[in-house]
């Protein structure tokens, strides 16, 4: 399983999602149609919160994002295939 961290930052602001984002995980809550994906996909949003806020608390959001941008549009084309 994976470890999960308590954040004590408050300041933080939440990791951005985009709508589609957000509906495309909860279509793969409501329906696994593929275990391994499902479970990749689960693993990477954990790694992806995990990193935002490593980011935000060395205060190199924009380069992180610009990379996760990227690796969320690579997720949603392989979750509509």
């Amino acid at each position: 399983g994976l470890t999960h961290f308590t954040l004590t930052a408050t300041t933080v602001p939440p990791p951005p999602t985009t709508p589609q984002a957000l509906f495309t995980i909860a279509k793969t809550w409501k329906q696994p149609k593929c275990p391994a994906t499902d479970e990749w996909i689960k693993k990477m949003w954990y790694i992806y919160t995990m990193e935002y806020y490593s980011a935000a608390k060395q205060n190199k959001i924009i380069p992180f994002a610009i990379t996760w941008m990227d690796l969320e549009r690579i997720m949603l084309s392989e979750i509509s295939q």
